[in-house]
């Protein structure tokens, strides 16, 4: 289908423009747009984006013919009219509509002529408030491409029906320097005594802090990036003093020292920079990216009454209602459990199991949130803990009896031989809740509890970093957890395997989402963050509620639910009861099934993982669902999942939990690329870095330490203004740092 866009990208192309695709919303590339600086896309390319959701970019400079001038604001207008007051009126020609200002095109001009990216400044450098220039490898966005703020793009005069103007000389003089200029302004620039000790007691630091096997290298390197600097007067003397000062400290030996910095310095004197060597403004969108919209919450889905509990309860934690929906959901799926199961079709069911990952600042209230939730269900556990203590009584009593009838026998005075002699059966206290436990404690509470288990973590975020324990073998007990299956778990402190017949846990937690982007990022895509559904909600004002929520409803709910009975096989397996979907409702699942595979197409990352997850959960939702409506006034069991509430749950799938997961999961829904180079902008920043080098980003920041994706993460901040490569010296690649990152 194609998009609002209709033939946007294949009618620019025609009219001679380099385009490429953007992120729908978005004013930020992905990595491999640099190719459209060089050669235009194809027709077939073209039609291809014409039938997707995309922003429309042109790459700007000789590739398209253009240059364009970005007017940003008030402060951007008043300096084109400073402009055209003493130099004359700028032509007309073709112009955009942005979002606070406008863009005009021109003529990109013959000749040897460069025009590049300039941020509110000419080539000489005088300052241009609100101006910014796009020339060679830059771009613009082009109507109607949808803008971060929620407007569109729109053309003021369009290229198919207006002509692209020649630019003034005037505007060509402040835009353009040719090579000659540059080298004379270079040569002509000052150092002072605080840029000299600046710029050697930088090397000097990063020297001392090399380590071992590596100091040599580094003092190469750190004379090679001081001798660059040598024709604009660093003194080369006090370079040579303050590194073998360095260098000593370190304990590199002196004669070793000398010939290095020699080397060094002769290969930085051959390669020169300037001090103001001209950088873009980098791409800030890389660790800023704007997040997916936050979807509204569907709570009405699940009747009147449970609307209005969630409506009163969310007033009462000062909360999102998301949260608490989410929190209902969890709990009933977990007191279902083993008890029933969804049958999408012969072949296919879902075990009755909900994963939720609450994403939030703390001041959202995720955790009292789930406080109008699961405090009634502990209630059970509690009524659980009494029946057990007197369990625990009758049972010390027996095994006291037990054991003294077994002491007296064959004495004169023994019992009674035909008494019995069985020894009693030590009780287990029935659980519905677990929190923080090892894998084997959870395993052994599994065993003895047949319908599953709710494991309900305040901080997820402890969870996930502890999934790579024991060598990483608690990883599979939890994926298989959302599936119900058998599992036998041997470890070497216990004589015995653990055998646990049906591997069921409903999980729910929170996390912030700093500490989601850190972890998901160094985590293997293997389902386990696709399994969860993410939850995101706006904080509320908080103010004392008008009313409370009807806690004694939801209580009766959960008790029917819970008192659901779990079918066993004659060796003690769960065997839970399988409700089929209805034919229609089937129908609806094959539908949904097919736009999932096609929302894969659009998606990058760990999204596409979650959406294939999505179709199972929907159905298990459906299920929930049902019995929730059901257990509000038990009648007779559901025999069927019903059309109305596979309809209902797929809406939810689609329209609320896939957009929520776009939201919450924005950064590791990028190409993996952009996931690794995220990584290391936010390492960059962090540490305040002025360089780097490629090895030490290998080592510390690049999941599964692989060079490839170390190279792919590195060549997209070059592109995106962050990082420039450094000459190679020996082995090692170094890149200096946009220090504009840091200011920003």
């Amino acid at each position: 289908m194609k998009t609002i866009f209709n033939d946007s990208f294949t009618s620019l192309h025609d009219l001679g423009f380099s385009v490429f695709p953007i992120p729908h919303g978005s004013k930020i590339p992905n990595s491999g747009w640099k190719k459209y600086q060089s050669a235009k896309p194809t027709i077939e390319q073209c039609q291809k984006w014409d039938e997707g959701e995309y922003n429309i970019a042109i790459a700007t400079g000789n590739v398209s013919g253009i240059f364009v001038v970005d007017i940003d604001g008030e402060a951007g207008e008043k300096t084109i009219q400073t402009l055209e007051a003493q130099y004359g009126k700028l032509p007309e020609t073709v112009s955009v509509k942005t979002g606070r200002g406008k863009h005009l095109y021109f003529h990109y001009p013959d000749g040897d002529c460069d025009i590049r990216n300039l941020a509110s400044k000419s080539a000489q450098g005088e300052e241009l408030l609100g101006v910014d220039v796009r020339g060679n490898g830059g771009y613009v966005v082009a109507p109607p491409s949808l803008h971060p703020d929620g407007g569109h793009y729109e053309w003021l005069l369009s290229p198919s029906t207006s002509s692209i103007a020649v630019a003034p000389q005037w505007l060509l003089d402040l835009m353009t320097q040719s090579s000659q200029q540059w080298q004379e302004y270079a040569s002509t620039e000052q150092i002072s005594e605080s840029l000299i000790n600046e710029l050697i007691g930088k090397e000097c630091a990063i020297l001392e802090d090399a380590e071992e096997g590596e100091r040599n290298d580094q003092l190469n390197r750190a004379a090679f990036a001081l001798g660059q600097y040598i024709h604009l007067g660093l003194p080369e003397a006090h370079v040579r003093e303050a590194l073998k000062e360095s260098a000593l400290k370190i304990g590199l030996e002196g004669r070793e020292i000398e010939s290095t910095i020699t080397s060094g310095l002769n290969g930085g004197k051959k390669n020169p920079r300037a001090f103001n060597d001209r950088w873009d403004n980098p791409d800030m969108g890389i660790i800023t990216r704007r997040k997916a919209e936050l979807p509204e919450c569907p709570y009405h889905l699940l009747g009147a009454e449970i609307k209005q509990y969630i409506e009163d309860a969310a007033a009462c934690k000062s909360a999102p209602p998301d949260y608490v929906l989410a929190g209902l959901l969890n709990a009933a799926a977990g007191l279902i459990g083993n008890a029933r199961q969804v049958e999408i079709w012969g072949g296919w069911n879902e075990a009755t199991a909900l994963w939720f990952m609450l994403v939030g600042l703390p001041s959202c209230n995720k955790s009292p949130a789930l406080d109008a939730v699961f405090p009634v269900v502990r209630d059970f556990e509690a009524q659980y803990h009494q029946q057990y203590k007197l369990e625990m009584q009758d049972y010390k009593i027996a095994l006291e009896q037990y054991r003294a009838m077994k002491q007296m026998k064959g004495k004169k005075d023994a019992p009674d031989p035909t008494a019995d002699m069985t020894e009693p059966v030590k009780p287990i206290m029935k659980r519905i809740i677990v929190n923080d436990t090892t894998v084997e404690k959870l395993a052994l509470l599994l065993a003895d509890n047949r319908k599953g288990l709710i494991y309900q973590r305040d901080e997820l975020a402890g969870l996930l970093a502890n999934l790579e324990k024991n060598g990483g073998n608690d990883r599979p007990m939890y994926l298989e957890s959302f599936g119900g299956r058998p599992m036998s778990i041997d470890r070497v402190k216990y004589d015995d395997v653990i055998y646990v017949p049906s591997v069921l846990l409903s999980i729910i937690g929170s996390i912030q989402p700093d500490k989601l982007d850190q972890l998901l990022l160094r985590q293997p895509d293997d389902g386990f963050a696709s399994r969860f559904l993410y939850v995101s909600g706006v904080p509320r004002t908080i103010k004392e509620p008008d009313v409370m929520p009807d806690y004694d409803m939801l209580k009766g709910i959960f008790k029917v639910l819970e008192e659901l009975d779990v079918p066993l096989d004659d060796d003690g397996t769960p065997r839970p009861k399988l409700i089929p979907i209805c034919p229609d409702g089937r129908r609806l699942m094959e539908a949904f099934g097919n736009r999932m595979q096609s929302y894969e197409e659009k998606e990058h990352g760990m999204v596409i993982s979650h959406l294939g997850k999505l179709r199972g959960i929907a159905a298990r939702i459906a299920l929930v669902i049902q019995y929730i409506e059901w257990a509000f006034d038990p009648k007779e069991e559901p025999s069927e999942i019903g059309f109305h509430h596979v309809e209902n749950a797929i809406y939810m799938a689609e329209h609320y939990f896939y957009p929520m997961a776009k939201h919450c999961l924005g950064n590791v829904s990028m190409p993996e690329d952009e996931q690794d180079g995220l990584l290391v902008a936010k390492w960059i920043v962090e540490q305040q870095r002025q360089s780097i080098n490629a090895r030490e980003v290998l080592r510390d920041i690049i999941p599964y330490r692989d060079p490839k994706r170390r190279d792919a993460a590195l060549l997209y901040l070059e592109e995106s203004g962050w990082l420039r490569r450094k000459e190679s010296v020996g082995k090692s690649v170094n890149y200096d740092v946009n220090q504009r990152i840091h200011a920003v």
